[in-house]
């Protein structure tokens, strides 16, 4: 049923509005009627209880509080008294999509209105009933986003939480294919290093702190090709959440944000599906329930071609290596299975993996290597009256192995070190919660989670080089070195318990209290007990287009990195980063974080925002800040207190032919260890995001986005040439012909130039029979600004002109930068049924 409002009907709406207002109006409650009905499964007709609905009048562009019901134990809901005139009613319940109806009761009127909800409702796929089940839609017009806003405002207090829809994805402009973590990249408070990285800077926190959730598991290494493209196919996405300040006592880990996504059920009775083919890969999606609707199946998977086209077309590298010797690929899966009764069992899976083997000249040689994140999850959800009981297992595991093949010790070196890496999560746990949001409801949980960690190569490398310099490096109790090589292991059993509620006070404030008890191994920075509390708050003026939130939370995180290792392509994109787990010597890392905000909804779709922050962290591991020269013994990191303080500002329109997003975010986040307070690396003072779509025609969207920011700061470093040495493993005597760095200055001195852009994109779209064509045409960096990305060193004595890729920033010194990506036009087309 489509959510939009007639023109007809909001004059009508606005008459009753002014008519009620007049004094002796209240006669005419006498002319009152009812509203009544039942919820229920749109597939199999089975009534649903726990549903939340919402009747509210039906003025254009506003969002005031309407009357609430919750339906029973077989879907009934209702409304008495309700006075003659034009309304919207709103039905929503957790694992379904919401339903909009138009109505309009005459006085004294009785309307029985039976509501088919259809499964999975959630963020990424928020759309009206009829649009294409496929995932990601291009629809941006409509009220499908407006209606998301509400239910993220309904679920959670923060108004610093954002969901992430079809129509972000689309806007975002990212690289010729929707991509979940850059579209991540355009909220607020949110940047990243440079164009060629998909990671997250959460608030001045380095990537490694935002925590990324797959049906509640973690992804370690959620990226392809080096960091350059999310690893998560967003067809596969039924909900993406972002929790950078405040959340549930669900959530454990991340110290700056939590990344909560959810998979996506099966949701027609037919099948459904999608092609889409970019410059980047080639994906496919199916899904259907079987059944009467009782048994749900989604597939998703992904992959790379270019290693395929130039295998086909004959492409040579070099005399050993006929073809593009690198591939990425994907894939997801949901299953949703009843079992007996009204139990249903769910089982859903993530496996993404880059697969590198071969030759780049003058890059890598006689490599051979894997790596990638799998994770799975099987839960048994049971209703039982108005809640739901949860019991699940899982486990998600990042393994990375790079080896090499040397041949004649004299001319075939090693162009970097082996490496073996790897991170096991394993979980089980279980969670009782009401099926929908009512005042007084609580819900709790336990969860016991093993991680263990093993590593072997060469050491942290937060300085560009193209050689080894293992044996710098001195380890601590946890920390083996030997002919170069770092050896890393670990492992850490936790036993978290956790229980939160939520209450309406004084009828305008909602608060929520929860917290998390964790219990295990007594770690560095973490007493055997640690309690993580969670508190929330939001109040909501008489007018009702005004929330005021506040909320204050705690976390604690067990595995965090120090920097990259391994091969990389330029400065920009290292294929795995060097991950310690707490134990002993290496710390816990410790997060307490406080927010303040307000949205305001401004008629015509249009809602503002405003929020403020501060977030103080213990137990950060970092490269050892000490100036000086770097074959000096070192320890592989220090341990550091990051603390941030900031305000993001925003306004967006949700609904309409023109569709807008703009935000702004300044930050100050430093960092304190020993002796040195500096700016942490992964700060960027100010950021400016916008975009904007047009719909110019039924088919057809043109739009625009733009990004403005200050430099990261960066640590000035000088490198020294060194010449080949023959050898045949890689230790202290072997270094790769190239530049090394030898000597560091003060921490985070120089600071890199702004970086600007301008992203341009056309979306066009046909329909016929139920199948839907799309073209989309983007052109990055429309204007060729050629910005200096990621600082690659610097030069001492240097005669070189300044320019996009070098700096003087004093005599005789030349910082050099890598550039971002030129004009680059890129286009996808997408098959939908």
């Amino acid at each position: 049923m489509t959510p939009f409002c007639h023109p007809s009907t909001a004059r009508r709406a606005l008459l009753v509005a002014a008519l009620i207002g007049r004094p002796g109006y209240a006669s005419a409650q006498t002319l009152a009627g009812t509203i009544a009905g039942t919820v229920l499964d749109g597939a199999s007709g089975r009534p649903l209880d726990g549903a939340a609905v919402v009747l509210e009048p039906a003025l254009a562009g506003t969002v005031i509080p309407g009357r609430r019901a919750a339906t029973d134990d077989v879907g009934r809901y209702g409304f008495d008294a309700v006075a003659a005139g034009a309304y919207r009613l709103h039905v929503r319940r957790i694992g379904y999509r919401p339903s909009t109806i138009d109505i309009a009761l005459p006085p004294m009127g009785r309307l029985q209105l039976s509501v088919g909800l259809v499964l999975q409702p959630v963020l990424l796929v928020a759309l009206p009933v009829g649009a294409p089940a496929t995932g990601l839609n291009r629809t941006v017009g409509g009220s499908a986003r407006l209606d998301v806003e509400r239910y993220r405002q309904e679920q959670y207090l923060m108004s610093d939480v954002r969901g992430v829809t079809g129509a972000d994805l689309l806007e975002a402009g990212t690289i010729g294919e929707t991509d979940l973590l850059r579209a991540f990249q355009r909220l607020p408070g949110v940047t990243t290093r440079d164009d060629f990285t998909a990671q997250l800077w959460t608030r001045g926190a380095r990537w490694s702190e935002t925590r990324v959730y797959f049906d509640g598991l973690p992804l370690f290494n959620p990226v392809h090709a080096a960091g350059a493209f999310s690893a998560i196919p967003p067809d596969a996405v039924g909900s993406a959440v972002f929790h950078p300040g405040a959340r549930s006592a669900a959530l454990g880990e991340g110290a700056a944000a939590a990344v909560e996504l959810s998979s996506r059920a099966a949701e027609d009775t037919t099948w459904g599906g999608a092609v889409e083919l970019s410059v980047v890969s080639a994906r496919a999606t199916v899904d259907r329930r079987f059944a009467a609707g009782r048994v749900g199946v989604m597939l998703a998977a992904r992959r790379s071609y270019l290693d395929l086209v130039s295998r086909a077309l004959g492409t040579v590298i070099d005399d050993s290596n006929p073809a593009v010797p690198y591939a990425f690929h994907d894939m997801a899966m949901r299953l949703d299975l009843p079992v007996g009764g009204r139990a249903v069992l769910q089982a859903s899976g993530l496996w993404e993996q880059d697969v590198l083997r071969g030759t780049v000249p003058h890059l890598l040689k006689g490599n051979r290597g894997r790596w990638g994140n799998a994770l799975g999850r099987l839960s048994l959800v049971t209703p039982i009256g108005g809640w739901y009981l949860r019991h699940y297992v899982g486990g998600s595991r990042l393994a990375t192995h790079l080896s090499l093949a040397v041949g004649d010790t004299t001319t075939d070196l090693p162009s970097h070190e082996p490496v073996d890496n790897t991170i096991t999560y394993l979980t089980a746990g279980g969670e009782i919660a009401p099926t929908g949001i009512t005042s007084g409801a609580w819900r709790a949980g336990y969860e016991v989670v093993h991680q263990s960690l093993e590593y072997l190569g060469g050491p942290p490398t937060p300085y560009a080089r193209t050689a080894a310099i293992g044996s710098l490096y001195r380890g601590t109790d946890s920390v083996e070195t030997g002919s170069g090589a770092l050896r890393l292991a670990g492992r850490l059993t936790v036993l978290a318990l956790w229980a939160e509620g939520r209450w309406t006070l004084l009828e305008r404030l909602t608060a929520q209290a929860g917290a998390r008890l964790e219990m295990g191994h007594a770690v560095k920075n973490a007493a055997g007990i640690r309690v993580a509390p969670r508190v929330m708050a939001r109040y909501r003026p008489t007018s009702g287009r005004l929330s005021l939130t506040t909320g204050w939370a705690r976390s604690f995180q067990y595995t965090q990195t120090i920097a990259p290792t391994g091969p990389s392509i330029g400065p920009d994109l290292h294929i795995t980063d060097v991950w310690l787990i707490a134990g002993d010597s290496v710390p816990a890392l410790r997060s307490d974080v406080v927010t303040a905000g307000a949205e305001y909804w401004i008629t015509g779709g249009w809602l503002s925002g405003v929020n403020v922050y501060a977030r103080r962290s213990t137990g950060a591991t970092e490269p050892d800040p000490t100036p000086g020269s770097l074959f000096s013994p070192r320890p592989p990191f220090v341990v550091a207190t990051n603390r941030a303080r900031g305000i993001e500002v925003s306004l967006r329109r949700l609904e309409g032919r023109v569709t807008v997003s703009l935000a702004y975010s300044h930050v100050r986040s430093e960092s304190e260890a020993g002796a040195f307070t500096y700016v942490a690396p992964s700060e960027r003072r100010h950021v400016f995001d916008g975009t904007i779509m047009v719909r110019v025609a039924s088919r057809l969207g043109l739009g625009g986005a733009v990004t403005a920011a200050s430099g990261a700061p960066f640590t000035r470093f000088y490198s020294r040439l060194y010449e080949q040495v023959p050898c045949d493993t890689v230790g202290p005597s072997c270094l790769v012909p190239g530049r090394v760095p030898h000597t560091v200055e003060e921490p985070s001195a120089g600071r890199a130039p702004p970086y600007a852009t301008v992203d341009l994109l056309a979306d066009w779209t046909w329909s016929h029979r139920g199948w839907h064509l799309s073209a989309l045409l983007q052109l990055r960096n429309a204007l060729n600004w050629r910005n200096a990305n990621t600082y690659a060193g610097s030069i001492a004595g240097c005669s070189l002109p300044a320019g996009p890729g070098t700096v003087i920033p004093r005599p005789g010194v030349c910082d050099r930068f890598d550039r971002g990506f030129p004009l680059l036009p890129l286009l996808g087309v997408r098959v939908a049924f």
